[in-house]
């Protein structure tokens, strides 16, 4: 028993080294990295008019509080909203006041963003607001929004 007691050691050290912590996980290119890159792609993708790009800055059944105060509810709901505003031809700036983490993976952000639309009549239109937004990192690294209030301090004009 004694001469097998080094080997059973010996085996046991090596598996124990060949086995390796997994590594952080890395969010795929053109995805939020940080709590606060998803208000950087959504202020890009929404200048841009890109509708689709939008939407997958939100988990599946992701809530967006609508113009009206209205909760939307699932992708669906959210691109028919964002479809609305992309007509409009707005132009936005993101500003992320503050992130509040719980956690590696949930955050609160405080976004005090401003814009223009295309008016009645073609003119433009000022418009900002004091969002508050939930993120939640995914599987794969990414964050995505979870709840997403743009005028949820009250502040502003939309």
């Amino acid at each position: 028993m004694r001469t097998r007691r080094p080997a059973l050691v010996l085996t046991m050290l090596l598996a124990a080294c060949a086995h390796r912590a997994p590594g952080p996980v890395v969010a795929p290119p053109g995805t939020a990295h940080t709590p606060e890159e998803t208000d950087r792609l959504f202020g890009l993708r929404m200048n841009a008019g890109d509708l689709d790009g939008l939407v997958a800055l939100y988990e599946g059944g992701a809530t967006l509080i609508r113009g009206n105060g209205t909760p939307g509810v699932g992708h669906d709901a959210i691109r028919a909203e964002l479809a609305g505003i992309l007509k409009a031809k707005p132009k936005i700036v993101m500003n992320v006041r503050t992130v509040r983490r719980g956690g590696e993976n949930i955050a609160v952000l405080y976004n005090d963003w401003h814009g223009t639309v295309t008016g009645k009549g073609g003119k433009p239109e000022a418009l900002h607001g004091c969002a508050v937004e939930v993120v939640r990192r995914q599987a794969d690294g990414r964050w995505l929004f979870v709840i997403d209030d743009p005028d949820g301090r009250g502040c502003g004009k939309r």
